[in-house]
């Protein structure tokens, strides 16, 4: 049972990277577009 619920909350602490890194690209791309209009 700790195995699994050590899995999950890997799991999880990489779903919360992967969201933040998500929210890092979107802002990313919105700053090169801005970039590339000038």
């Amino acid at each position: 049972m700790y195995i699994i619920h050590k899995k999950h909350n890997i799991y999880s602490i990489l779903s919360i990277i992967h969201g933040k890194m998500y929210i890092v690209h979107k802002k990313f791309l919105k700053v090169k577009k801005a970039i590339f209009k000038i």
